[in-house]
Order: C-alpha cells, then structure tokens, then sequence
C-alpha cells in the first residue's frame, strides 16, 4: 500500500505493475531500496507492536537506506 504513492514511485523509479509482479521475497532482493525497505518492515515487523522490536527494526531500515541512498 505504501509503495502504491504515487510521488514515492516517481522519485525512485518503480511502477504499480512491477510491484504486481513481487512477491516478498523477490522484494526483499529487488536493486530498489526503498521497495526492500518496505519489504523488511513487514518481514521484520511482523504485526508486532512492541516498541522494542519496531526500534530494531526501524535501526536496520535506516541504516539499509543511509548504505544504498544517501551516499
């Protein structure tokens, strides 16, 4: 659903259909970093609500997104 934006698919380049076409896995191997960041918040998150968990997570997405975005 968060992938679905439009201004996110014009900045960084995807489409609706190739998401049509990811499973998650495949997401979670896509050369978009922000598709296999999305990716591993549901993986990682798995409906948790605890405050620690969504912390780790939120952790490793930054850091995914600092390597592959903000060189």
């Amino acid at each position: 659903m968060v992938l679905n934006n439009e201004q996110l698919m014009k900045q960084y380049d995807y489409t609706s259909e190739q998401l049509n076409e990811l499973d998650l896995q495949e997401a979670l191997r896509s050369d978009n970093a922000i598709i296999v960041s999305v990716a591993r918040i549901i993986r990682e998150l798995d409906g948790s609500m605890d405050s620690s968990k969504q912390k780790e997570v939120y952790k490793k997405v930054f850091t995914h997104l600092n390597n592959n975005l903000f060189l």
